[in-house]
């Protein structure tokens, strides 16, 4: 079995050049890609490009959305990295939803 290849989300752009995160994921998926990493940068950007909804449920629907394109462009998602700066507590939570699949 050939190894599978990963990439960063953070490589393939940045936020405040209009960079979003589905573009990125789409770019890796189109250039033969075979999963990505989630930066947490790179979801915390897409999920404040939510308007009307709180902090924690912008996070919950761009994670939600995240996922659901990973899936449709038949992608794996290495991992959710870093969190090493932020508070565990909530996004323990988010990210055993992400990684489970289980986002309601």
């Amino acid at each position: 079995m050939a190894p599978r290849i990963a990439i960063s989300t953070l490589t393939l752009g940045r936020p405040e050049a209009g960079h979003t995160l589905p573009i990125k994921i789409r770019i890796a998926a189109e250039t033969g890609f075979d999963g990505v990493e989630i930066n947490w940068f790179c979801l915390k950007a897409f999920a404040e490009s939510m308007p009307g909804l709180e902090e924690a449920d912008r996070l919950r629907e761009a994670a939600k959305q995240t996922r659901a394109l990973v899936d449709e462009l038949k992608l794996e998602t290495v991992s959710l990295a870093p969190l090493m700066n932020y508070d565990v507590g909530d996004f323990l939570s988010l990210v055993r939803e992400i990684l489970t699949g289980n986002i309601i």
